[in-house]
């Protein structure tokens, strides 16, 4: 591969890019200290008329719009397929600094489909910790409104992940907080570490004993032995998919966890 100094002109975006978000704000920030200096290449490949971005169409963004003529780029010796080529690019965005939670959470989930990985092997991949991709993930849990209020700002990329980490009733209880315009990243974590430590009044539950493993199972309804094998048969049938999906059991739970909520949602409307 070979660096050169190409005008800005001769650069055309890629069609397939995953990157869809570019405020330009934040572009003629970057412009701006591009006018500066350039730390980092564009990767690129030569076409007909010029030559395609590979990785990089936000700082070539940036570029045009304060007027910068030339940028340097890094040219690749032959166009990637366009599997590597995806790969390439969801890998270098997820790994973005300043990208916003939810589109981590989108190049995360479009890399584990792409890849047809689990999130443990992602995080290998991507060499961040099982924790980092674990709390990602865990944001598939917001509802639409919650992710507008983090794409708009209102809510900080530490407040929802609390959220996130949050059962039914403490996401209630903050978005309430929320509304009110009360909500702190102390109350968001002191309200995500009293997950799973109470239960729904007059709700019935039971702690089932295999070995050294423990499964508690709570429910409005009430329980006997029926109850909790149709539980327990559902989620056997849950996990043994996920399992054929190569999902760890973080991304399973959170799996189960989204389906229970909509089902729930489903039958209130009906």
């Amino acid at each position: 591969m070979a660096v050169t100094e190409v005008p800005v002109e001769d650069l055309y975006p890629d069609p397939d890019q995953p990157r869809r978000d570019f405020p330009e704000s934040e572009l003629r920030e970057l412009g701006t200290s591009l006018l500066t200096q350039q730390l980092v290449v564009l990767i690129v490949v030569a076409i007909a008329n010029g030559y395609r971005i590979l990785d990089g169409e936000r700082r070539w963004r940036a570029a045009k719009l304060v007027g910068k003529k030339s940028l340097r780029v890094e040219v690749l010796a032959e166009m990637p397929s366009r599997s590597e080529l995806t790969v390439m690019q969801l890998t270098a965005n997820s790994l973005r600094q300043d990208l916003t939670v939810l589109e981590q959470l989108d190049a995360y989930e479009a890399l584990m489909q792409t890849l047809n990985c689990s999130a443990s092997d992602l995080a290998k991949r991507l060499c961040v910790s099982k924790a980092k991709v674990s709390g990602v993930l865990a944001l598939r849990n917001l509802n639409d409104e919650q992710r507008e209020l983090v794409r708009s700002g209102e809510l900080s990329g530490a407040k929802a992940y609390a959220l996130a980490r949050m059962d039914n009733n403490q996401r209630d209880e903050a978005m309430r907080q929320i509304r009110a315009g009360s909500f702190t990243r102390d109350q968001a974590e002191r309200l995500s570490s009293r997950k799973g430590k109470e239960t729904k009044r007059g709700q019935k539950h039971v702690l089932l004993q295999a070995s050294s493993a423990f499964v508690r199972i709570a429910s409005d309804d009430a329980m006997n032995i029926d109850a909790v094998l149709n539980v327990l048969d559902e989620v056997t049938r849950e996990l043994k998919k996920a399992r054929s999906q190569s999902l760890d059991i973080t991304t399973a739970v959170h799996v189960l966890r989204d389906r229970a909520v909509k089902r729930q949602s489903v039958e209130a409307a009906s």
